[in-house]
């Protein structure tokens, strides 16, 4: 027997479904043939935190940083990844081979590759590069099944960019919250995806109009109900700014004087038909995007109705897809999957041709999964919440437009010349809707089309006749704020914001095989949630379908995150150092060591910092640090931030007691017991008295200790745990009810009914 491990575990019942025999289901695998298959369900498997290596490092304190392990171990995420793991653990043992079936990129290698090592694996193990759960296409791939060694090295790539995460995150995080009242998390692509909205919340605020300037001429062809206005066309020797504007006002004025008394033109009209093909498939971004734009759905809510669609109703594919292509092999099965869309939706196309195989169907721009799709499951829609209603049809809408034709324009251009510059207008007219009869029914977003009234003539030279030359004078605008669709969008392509030429040119060979991703941050998986974390953090925050930073996201990013990590560098810097790791030439440490040297850096140049937010109570004694609310299993209190002040005070309904503390009353009578000084002191039950010496306690009379000699109580023959017999006392509630108490430690217990004693736990 062969043992399959799927990523998923939808993957796993298609690799099952492609094998030949009797099928057996088991808990956590499924047997087949030859074969067992079982899966992982994403990582079943996380680094170890610094309390898993000691538990005093559960509190954060600065004096224990840097954390940078020599063996950075594996730990199950949870209890159901635990069970999942031994699961494993007896196949593996059961089984003569391994065939690695998980996801074929460094993400995917690795957590199959994890799972073997975890349980320390020897025998023989295959690798299956599986993108797709279609069947022919999986029995296929039986036939090209290569030696799983040969992609070992993509694996320990992608475990070297999680350890480096891992020590910038933990470092780093500890680090400046020890230094804040509040707990600051950092991280790789977070502290970036910051930058974005704070740099853009700048932009909006410190924008500075500026006057730009457009020539146009109006002119008509001897028919004044006809007038056309035609536009001047930069050129290279036209001044313009860093945004191609003319905001030469002289200039654009000399131009304006050198044609102003031409009067008659021959413009040159010419027409093509342009075709607009139906847009792809989905990717988790774009469906993301469209949702928000669409329906105001955050990215975190599309990721997760997306998760119920496929987990748990199963009619759609993989929804963490970062393609927006799909295999050769989704065509042939087209005809049938179109007929189970039509009768989930209910609807009567006309316009649908199976033959007609769009750009869509392309194996060669399929990454580790393709697009996400409606699989052939049939169901009752109204079974659907609206949510997931609106998702689904979404994302069926986008695949049936793949067998309709184009949409067809008629792009009718005029232009002359006068003297060494150009003047155009250009005009757009439908002739046929093609896919979009079908899209605009969902109200699709319309480009804005330029108007002219050029598309009324043929092909030709004509005489027009120049009447006026106006200059459009026109304001700069501030960029808009982002919305959470075009933050994602700009988080698939950051390298456009990079100034540094060598970085971006890496980031964008990074994602060179990429549909939509140019220079990109984190994973389809996992910007969503970034957003979502910084939202939590308080870094920014949502006004509408607005994504805004905050006041202190803005002082994190600007005061306190260290340059290295404020942009896309590192993940640029990583990413060449992992494809020398893939290549073999570079190992994990060559990664991890010069991660943690910058850490090191970091915390070494930040070490006088200290961050102050506007909500943090100064330390009244001090003057200097901050009071933290400090709350342990008794007590309740706060403590400044500065070990060289130590100054405490008790908490009053959650903020610090700045009054003044009265001294302890004290009585002129000593303790009978041992002579010392006896202090009065409030408790649970009222007020009483409290030898500082030996910690006898006794009643408060009238204000005064009650020294009169106690009733001789009856010993018992119970021992206490320090030692001491014990003495029965009565309740007041229950006389029957004996309370056996310790006069030495004052613990307290009862006697059960079996005779054995019982510690008295007091209910809160």
């Amino acid at each position: 027997m062969k043992l399959i491990i799927a990523e998923k575990r939808n993957v796993a019942t298609a690799i099952a479904t492609a094998i030949d025999g009797i099928q057996e289901s088991k808990d956590g695998y499924v047997k087949k043939g030859d074969y067992y298959i079982t899966w992982a369900s994403g990582h079943l498997l996380s680094l170890k935190e610094p309390e898993d290596y000691d538990p005093k490092f559960k509190k954060w304190n600065i004096q224990d940083l840097p954390f940078n392990f020599p063996n950075w171990e594996l730990k199950p995420i949870n209890a159901g990844s635990k069970k999942q793991l031994n699961i494993i653990k007896d196949l593996l043992k059961e089984c003569s081979g391994v065939i690695h079936a998980c996801d074929p990129d460094d993400e995917g290698q690795l957590i199959g590759d994890e799972i073997l090592l975890y349980h320390d694996y020897k025998k023989p193990a295959e690798r299956m590069l599986i993108n797709d759960n279609n069947t022919e296409y999986i029995r296929k791939l039986f036939t090209k099944l290569e030696d799983n060694s040969k992609y070992e090295s993509l694996g320990i790539s992608a475990a070297a960019r999680r350890i480096a995460d891992a020590i910038i995150g933990i470092n780093l995080s500890r680090f400046y919250s020890c230094k804040s009242s509040k707990t600051l998390h950092v991280g790789r692509v977070k502290a970036p995806t910051l930058g974005l909205v704070v740099n853009r919340d700048y932009a909006i605020e410190n924008h500075i109009k500026q006057l730009h300037y457009i020539l146009r001429i109006i002119a008509n062809n001897n028919d004044k109900d006809n007038n056309i206005t035609f536009t001047f066309q930069k050129n290279a020797n036209t001044p313009v700014n860093e945004d191609k504007l003319i905001i030469d006002l002289d200039y654009i004025e000399k131009v304006q004087a050198e044609i102003a008394d031409i009067k008659d033109y021959k413009v040159n009209v010419t027409s093509k038909i342009l075709t607009r093909n139906p847009p792809l498939v989905f990717n988790i971004d774009k469906l993301q995007a469209y949702c928000n734009n669409k329906f105001s759905y955050t990215a975190q809510e599309v990721l997760e109705i997306t998760q119920v669609l496929q987990a748990t109703h199963q009619i759609i594919t993989y929804n963490r897809s970062d393609s927006q292509y799909l295999n050769e092999e989704h065509f042939q099965e087209a005809p049938q999957l179109i007929e189970i869309i039509k009768e989930n939706l209910s609807l009567s196309l006309d316009n649908i041709d199976t033959n007609r195989k769009s750009k869509v169907f392309d194996s060669s721009k399929v990454t580790a999964h393709h697009g996400i799709i409606p699989t052939h499951t049939r169901f009752d829609l109204s079974k659907l919440t609206e949510k997931e209603r609106n998702v689904y049809q979404t994302i069926a809408e986008f695949y049936l437009v793949q067998f309709m034709p184009p949409e067809k324009l008629k792009e009718t251009t005029g232009i002359f010349k006068v003297k060494d510059y150009d003047f155009k207008t250009t005009d757009r007219t439908v002739q046929d809707l093609g896919y979009k009869k079908f899209l605009n029914s969902i109200n699709e977003e319309k480009e804005d089309e330029e108007i002219s009234n050029i598309s009324k003539f043929e092909d030709g030279l004509y005489d027009f006749v120049n009447f006026a030359t106006p200059i459009d004078t026109r304001e700069t605008k501030p960029p808009k704020p982002y919305t959470e669709a075009t933050l994602i969008s700009d988080m698939t392509s950051i390298a456009k914001y990079i100034k540094n030429p060598e970085i971006k040119e890496i980031l964008l060979r990074k994602d060179k095989d990429k549909e939509g991703a140019k220079g990109s941050i984190g994973t389809p998986a996992t910007r969503a949630s970034t957003v979502e974390e910084l939202i939590d953090d308080g870094y920014l925050e949502r006004k509408g379908k607005q994504i805004r930073a905050t006041e202190k996201g803005k002082n994190f990013y600007n005061n306190v995150l260290p340059d290295e990590i404020k942009t896309a560098d590192l993940t640029a810097l990583w990413w060449v150092i992992q494809e020398d790791i893939i290549a073999g030439t570079k190992t994990i440490t060559d990664l991890t060591d010069s991660v943690f040297k910058s850490v090191i850096q970091a915390m070494e140049a930040n070490k006088d910092i200290k961050i102050r937010h506007k909500d943090d109570i100064i330390c009244p004694k001090c003057n200097d640090g901050f009071l933290k609310n400090i709350k342990t299993s008794k007590y309740n209190f706060w403590a400044c931030s500065e070990e060289k002040c130590g100054s405490t005070f008790n908490d009053n309904i959650g903020k610090p007691d700045f009054a003044e503390k009265k001294p302890a009353e004290k009585s002129e009578i000593p303790c009978p017991k041992d002579g010392g000084i006896l202090y009065k002191s409030k408790g649970k039950y009222g007020y009483f008295w409290k030898c500082k010496t030996c910690q006898q306690n006794y009643k408060d009379s009238n204000g005064k200790p009650d020294l009169s000699p106690k009733k001789e109580m009856k010993k018992s023959a119970h021992i206490c745990d320090c030692g001491e017999f014990l003495t029965e006392i009565p309740t007041k509630k229950d006389p029957n009810k004996i309370m056996l108490c310790c006069e030495k430690c004052n613990s307290k217990y009862f006697e059960q009914a079996d005779g054995s004693r019982k510690k008295w736990e007091i209910k809160k």
